[in-house]
């Protein structure tokens, strides 16, 4: 993978189909962040809950047609912004989504935002 990325942005689903489509632009997290750059994507293992049918609508899929535990691509994150009070946003761009989803060998429990794939 030549310059591969270091981290991966662990996100629920329905939210990581919506980056690789180009639908979300930004992902809002209670804390800021240094890291830039290309990160892989890494879509958690369980769905966000409680969400509105539009969230899934959005992408055209049901939570039975996407991934979940794997890494599924890269994004950029470009910057860091703050919104107080509520948080962060991390502005994201060049979603790119790999042919085959590569599942980590030991993937982090609990799920932390940052962490560090191995294959």
């Amino acid at each position: 993978m030549g310059n591969a990325p270091v981290h991966a942005i662990s996100i629920k689903q329905p939210f990581v189909e919506q980056i690789l489509q180009r639908k979300k632009h930004f992902e809002y997290r209670s804390r800021a962040t240094k890291i830039t750059g290309t990160v892989f994507l890494y879509a958690s293992s369980t769905p966000r809950t409680g969400l509105p049918a539009s969230q899934w609508n959005m992408v055209g899929k049901t939570r039975d047609d996407v991934d979940y535990g794997v890494v599924v691509g890269t994004i950029e994150i470009i910057r860091c912004i703050e919104r107080s009070p509520r948080g962060f946003a991390y502005a994201l761009k060049n979603p790119v989504r790999f042919k085959t989803p590569r599942r980590p060998k030991k993937p982090p429990r609990p799920q932390p935002c940052f962490w560090r794939p191995r294959f």
